[in-house]
């Protein structure tokens, strides 16, 4: 972690490292992770709910499908990083953030 530049600030990081194939695994890794974490936690929120406010039949039911919008949400995005950020094979991990859709520019 220490050598792709995680613990300095960024202008302090060569832009060599920042382009290294160990950083953009680990930048992948890290979304990655963050979406399941974000998944998680916000599912322990709907369970905070589902004990606190459990006598309300109404209620029950908004917070099971706030927790069933959240879970579809989040695993929709989670597939759709996992489908388009991952290379291709034969790719690299540099080619793929170099794509026009990865460097957020129009393609036209």
């Amino acid at each position: 972690v220490k050598n792709v530049g995680y613990g300095r600030h960024a202008w302090d990081i060569p832009l060599s490292v920042l382009i290294s194939e160990e950083s953009l695994k680990l930048s992948y890794l890290t979304v990655w992770l963050t979406t399941v974490a974000n998944i998680f936690i916000k599912l322990t929120f709907f369970i905070l709910y589902w004990s606190i406010f459990y006598p309300f039949r109404w209620l029950r039911y908004a917070i099971l499908g706030g927790a069933a919008v959240v879970t579809g949400v989040y695993t929709g995005f989670l597939m759709y990083m996992l489908i388009s950020d991952t290379p291709r094979p034969g790719q690299t991990w540099l080619e793929k953030a170099q794509e026009k859709r990865e460097r957020g520019t129009s393609g036209g």
